[in-house]
């Protein structure tokens, strides 16, 4: 992975979490969703994704596709990490959270 690339994804990641703290959900998917393009199994990005659609279910957003695919994303990144890698406990506190909305 080059160093362009990594520094790329660090910019659009940092766009997207002011997006989703600014409540633009959508848009901050979007944006972690071209990070996710050059690291597919990069667990931070997935989460990204999976919090702002836990975003949107609790913004109250009525698709369900929105939740099944917040579903979706933690099934993803149960494969990915496991009880030692440095993103499992936010891994499970978004998993705390989802089952709760």
């Amino acid at each position: 992975v080059s160093e362009a690339n990594r520094a790329l994804v660090a910019q659009i990641n940092r766009e997207g979490i002011d997006l989703y703290n600014r409540s633009l959900f959508d848009d901050a998917i979007t944006c972690f969703e071209r990070a996710r393009t050059l690291f597919p199994k990069h667990a931070g990005i997935q989460l990204n994704i999976v919090q702002a659609l836990i975003g949107k279910v609790k913004a109250g957003d009525p698709d369900v596709r929105v939740k099944l695919a917040a579903e979706e994303g933690l099934a993803l990144i149960a494969s990915l990490i496991d009880e030692g890698h440095s993103q499992y406990a936010r891994y499970k506190k978004l998993q705390s959270m989802m089952e709760k909305s």
